[in-house]
């Protein structure tokens, strides 16, 4: 009972400094305890749950000794500098509460508290006249001290010069979401900081591990979910194994995957408002895998997206992704007596480097690629158009394809003994008609680590 204890106060630690200076409510901590409860109880059946009885004495116990353990710890304070650690927790629930509805005390019972079990009855060491004797007008909330919070959220002792004070300010509110996250535009809501400021602090905090940030889409506007990192849901390391976190209804085997190109029944994961990445994402490799060689178009169709605008960019661009990590090839093959150059090949699965890298915010991917797949790294609707117009025969497309990759591997590298404009100028002009890009450019001389 006394690990079990123990164990409780330092997730209840938890949750109230998530809530930062603004403090937990008494009725949050009923509900976590409430919870803690359930969870250590073996499965009833429908016959026991209908006595509550039952369990309202060993619940009123467990709530009145986890009090007790809280008000006596030095780091706690109920109300500002542990004015109200004295009150019992029958005294503070008989206090108006300014959170509910109609500011009085609780008359109804919190989610995930048994009906009947605030009654709480006065102990002996706690009379009931000091209920009126020294109470406060509202109900206090509960705080942590500073150095505690810090150590709960941060997992360090209170250092502004590691984590600036505005930066501290979104951390505590990217903790208060828990498992749930925030967006990042929510989040400047939350705290109030200008949301032009406010991607870069969130930045500095994923770089210094602080949080985990990935990219979401969310009604057809790109943004970032975040989440304190020990609350980010956990990254799949290949997408068959990954297939466990969705429901147990999906079915992405082969047999299933390859009978068709009917839409998958999970599709509303991307479809709704909001794009599940790691779901789609997963899907795109299962479907590919399965069929071997895929035109893209029949890609589209079997995750259901034709029509749908921002689903088919944010589709667009995983394969494109996927293409430069390796994971899937673009392809020409031959269908029906029909060659088409808009296919995808499966190749290998993805490693847990490239789940990351795709789930990584920003404008560019934490991967250094070649300036070889970024020539090949376009893929649309007009690669089936040009299929007619291209050579009928696979191999030359791959002698073609491997003369581009020594044309521009052969591009000098930036050298200190040589000035950076002049081997710039030496790039553009070996580039021909072609050209490059602004990225090309920077990849082929200082490298994708700079990105201006």
């Amino acid at each position: 009972m006394s690990r079990d204890l123990e164990r409780l106060i330092e997730s209840l630690i938890t949750d109230i400094s998530c809530y930062g200076d603004l403090g937990c409510t008494v009725s949050h901590v009923l509900e976590s305890l409430s919870i803690f409860y359930k969870d250590a109880q073996p499965e009833q059946d429908a016959a026991a749950e209908l006595t509550q009885s039952k369990f309202a004495e060993p619940n009123q116990l467990l709530w009145s000794t986890a009090w007790d353990w809280l008000r006596a710890r030095k780091d706690i304070a109920v109300g500002a500098n542990r004015k109200w650690n004295h009150l019992a927790l029958s005294d503070v629930l008989a206090i108006p509460d300014p959170d509910s509805h109609d500011g009085s005390a609780d008359t109804e019972t919190p989610r995930g508290v048994p009906e009947g079990a605030l009654n709480i009855p006065q102990t002996s060491e706690q009379p009931q006249t000091t209920a009126r004797k020294d109470v406060p007008r509202k109900r206090p909330r509960i705080y942590v001290a500073e150095d505690r919070m810090w150590e709960a959220i941060a997992g360090h002792a209170p250092d502004y010069r590691r984590v600036p004070r505005l930066e501290w300010m979104a951390l505590v509110g990217i903790a208060s979401t828990k498992q749930q996250g925030i967006l990042q535009g929510d989040l400047g809501r939350l705290v109030g900081q200008d949301k032009r400021s406010l991607p870069k602090r969130t930045d500095a905090l994923a770089d210094k591990g602080y949080i985990s940030k990935r990219t979401t889409l969310v009604r057809g506007t790109k943004t970032s979910k975040m989440w304190l990192t020990r609350f980010a849901p956990a990254l799949p390391t290949n997408p068959l194994k990954a297939t466990a976190n969705l429901h147990t209804t999906v079915d992405m085997s082969r047999d299933a995957l390859a009978c068709d190109l009917e839409p998958v029944p999970w599709r509303n994961r991307w479809n709704a408002d909001s794009v599940d990445y790691i779901s789609l994402a997963q899907t795109i490799m299962a479907v590919v895998k399965a069929f071997g060689i895929i035109r893209y178009h029949d890609l589209r169709c079997k995750l259901g997206i034709l029509g749908l605008r921002w689903q088919m960019k944010v589709a667009a661009k995983t394969c494109r992704f996927f293409v430069q990590t390796g994971a899937i090839q673009y392809v020409g093959a031959t269908l029906s007596g029909k060659l088409f150059k808009d296919c995808l090949k499966f190749d290998h699965d993805l490693t847990h480097e490239d789940w990351a890298a795709y789930l990584a915010t920003g404008k560019q991917k934490n991967v250094s690629f070649s300036s070889a797949n970024l020539v090949n790294a376009d893929l649309g609707a007009g690669l089936a158009d040009t299929a007619a117009k291209a050579d009928t025969s696979y191999s030359e497309s791959g002698v073609r394809r491997n003369a581009n990759k020594k044309h521009i591997n052969s591009r000098s590298k930036w050298s200190p003994d040589k000035p950076l404009v002049t081997t710039v100028f030496d790039n553009i002009s070996a580039a021909g008609a072609a050209g490059l890009s602004n990225k090309q450019i920077g990849d082929s001389t200082l490298g994708s680590s700079f990105r201006r």
